[in-house]
């Protein structure tokens, strides 16, 4: 509610808020959560340009966790060291430059930590892997085994058929039966192989998928959290240098902080288009009302109906963004709508998504894979989360797109 109300400027009820947060947390004794709430406070202060005030909040809190090192501290550290440098410097004390390093400190030793750990993931999932290979190849014995002696039972039955030599047409029929036999388990078979092969490509499409979102983010973080506080840092030493002129600051000084601003815009509107950091930082409900403003204008309008939206796990929010943001740009792209609306809500632990628009619609058996290459990668996005989708169109009547998503990992709101 206090990150709500500050987005509107409403600072006074923003700190009403963020203030019964850190009481409770105090009175709970949990140290973390009050350092992550004063956080937010100092940024409520930040945004008032009441630089004094946030940097005494930001201290308090710095103050709090000294002597955590556990990850999520590591990384609430590493925020309030960024916001300290950066109130200080607006103050113009220029022991900013300790909290910058202080900050640039934290976020190598955070991305260590997140580096281990995903090291540790991909080697209990090789070793997964690894026991399911072995369990499949004795199981694939075991079936050559049985192949090996139902043949042997065949030939030897067969042969004592032919050395008796008792009714020949008896034998012709079995021997019919049989070739019917193995071309049941040949179709068998190579049904079973189609369906290996279409759940292959599911798989591949889907880690493809995957890599692409992580990448996304991966740079983003790297253009946010480094590129971005390496020129924040370029920008207070020059700053410092133009202090120490007694006259005119010399023109190239001017010209490279002028550089190094510039360039600081472009990481950071890089980074956001890379991964929303509204999705980052606010979450689902808020981040799809901002792709409806976003692209909604004078011939399209895109409303919004959602209900009962909490936080969920960061890689459930960003899989879901991406689906959301897919069928929208679909909707650009083809429907030539006048009207869209994305209705979503939370029932049982499941998603409810429908995005409906009032375009020329399409045939879906006419469509080909070229142009429903994005809606191939939405259905399968949402097979692998477990989940349910379903297209309804038809010429000049409209799309209506419904998804049912479980949901995964459920969190509790935090603030970053």
């Amino acid at each position: 509610m206090s990150s709500i109300y500050e987005v509107d400027s409403s600072f006074t009820k923003a700190k009403e808020y963020i203030n019964k947060a850190i009481k409770i947390h105090k009175k709970n004794s949990n140290s973390l959560k009050t350092a992550i709430s004063l956080n937010a406070k100092g940024n409520i202060f930040l945004s008032q340009k009441n630089y004094k005030e946030a940097k005494k909040i930001y201290s308090e809190a710095l103050e709090l966790i000294k002597y955590d090192n556990n990850f999520d501290a590591i990384a609430t550290k590493a925020d309030l060291n960024y916001n300290l440098a950066w109130a200080m410097r607006n103050l113009q004390d220029y022991k900013a430059y300790d909290y910058q390093e202080e900050y640039i400190k934290f976020q190598n030793s955070k991305r260590d930590r997140e580096q281990r750990m995903q090291i540790e993931q991909i080697t209990a999932d090789y070793n997964v892997n690894t026991a399911k290979k072995e369990v499949r190849l004795e199981e694939k014995n075991k079936m050559l085994e049985a192949q090996r002696t139902f043949w042997l039972a065949g030939i030897i039955g067969l042969s004592i058929i032919l050395s008796l030599g008792y009714w020949l047409n008896i034998n012709n029929l079995k021997r019919k039966n049989l070739a019917l036999k193995l071309s049941q388990s040949e179709l068998l078979q190579n049904q079973n192989i189609e369906k290996l092969k279409s759940e292959s490509q599911v798989r591949i499409l889907n880690a493809t998928i995957d890599g692409k979102e992580s990448e996304r983010k991966q740079i983003a973080e790297i253009l946010h959290d480094s590129v971005s506080a390496l020129l924040s840092s370029a920008n207070l030493h020059l700053q410092a240098t133009k202090k120490q002129y007694n006259g005119s600051t010399p023109l190239e000084i001017v010209k490279t902080q002028e550089i190094i601003q510039e360039a600081s815009h472009k990481v950071r509107n890089l980074s956001h288009n890379l991964m929303s950091s509204v999705l980052l930082k606010f979450g689902l409900s808020i981040a799809i009302r901002d792709i409806a403003e976003k692209y909604s204008n004078s011939v399209l309008t895109i409303d919004t109906e959602i209900i009962d939206l909490r936080r969920y796990s960061q890689n459930f929010e960003i899989k879901t963004y991406n689906i959301i943001q897919e069928l929208i740009n679909n909707i650009l792209k083809h429907s030539k709508a006048n009207n869209a609306l994305i209705e979503l809500k939370e029932e049982s632990n499941t998603l409810f998504l429908v995005i409906s628009d009032d375009g020329i619609g399409f045939d879906k058996t006419k469509i080909n894979l070229k142009e429903g290459i994005g809606i191939n990668q939405i259905d399968v996005r949402i097979q692998m989360m477990k989940g349910k989708f379903h297209i309804e169109s038809s010429a000049n009547n409209g799309t209506k797109v419904t998804a049912e998503i479980p949901v995964i990992d459920q969190l509790e709101p935090n603030f970053v």
